[in-house]
């Protein structure tokens, strides 16, 4: 899915798997203030509360596709 990702103009991708800490804390520390787009299409609600806290703060979008 990377491959496909970074062909489709992904710049990074990140697996969650690959860390200890939660991934919202991870983003903001690669990012420094979080991202300014998040998408979660999955409708869990823990991605997707992990998808809006690792939003940038004053201008951070977060798209919420999948239902819970």
């Amino acid at each position: 899915k990377f491959a496909k990702a970074r062909e489709l103009g992904a710049t990074d991708c990140v697996n969650p798997k690959d860390f200890k800490k939660p991934i919202h804390e991870v983003l903001i520390e690669m990012t420094g203030c979080g991202v300014d787009y998040s998408f979660e299409v999955i409708g869990h609600t823990e991605t997707m509360a992990a998808a809006l806290a690792c939003c940038q703060y004053n201008y951070g979008i977060s798209v919420i596709v999948g239902v819970p």
